[in-house]
């Protein structure tokens, strides 16, 4: 007896973006890419004297390396949100922060430890429904990480230095 295939299987981003998107963190997704993509989102010259450095509730905190930039940018705030809106989604980045500090180069790799810093507790509904979701894994040790790793998504993180 022939096997038939059911169709191709997903991969595992599609998989976790979809569990994402239906616990409601795909909006932390969207903006971790900020700090990835930040030089293309607002280019080479005013990357050069600012970094990202988190975001919570939507709120992109900003920092600048000097005073006369630190005014530059604030009058470009609205130019600055239409063109991170340009590359990582309408409505991710609402409002900007901006504040005094270092700004060093990025590091290969940094993107990946980059803060986006969700409310302080999980709402009940989001640890039910990332219980729903790890309840339907049988490999145990499995089921802990992703739930251990959703959990962690959504709990607070201390902004970087």
């Amino acid at each position: 007896m022939a096997r038939s295939r059911i169709g191709k299987p997903s991969s595992l981003a599609d998989i976790l973006r979809e569990r994402f998107g239906s616990l409601g963190l795909e909006k932390n997704l969207h903006q971790a890419q900020i700090f990835s993509r930040w030089e293309e989102a607002v280019g080479s010259r005013i990357a050069a004297h600012s970094r990202p450095a988190y975001v919570r509730n939507g709120r992109l905190t900003i920092v600048v390396d000097s005073p006369p930039w630190s005014q530059q940018l604030s009058l470009l705030r609205p130019d600055l949100l239409r063109k991170i809106a340009a590359v990582i989604g309408e409505g991710v980045i609402t409002d900007i922060y901006l504040t005094s500090g270092t700004v060093e180069p990025p590091s290969p790799g940094d993107e990946a430890q980059s803060p986006v810093v969700p409310p302080a507790e999980p709402d009940p509904d989001v640890v039910a429904a990332i219980d729903r979701e790890a309840s339907l894994i049988k490999d145990e040790a499995l089921r802990e990480s992703f739930r251990s790793t959703l959990l962690a998504a959504t709990r607070r993180t201390k902004p970087p230095r």
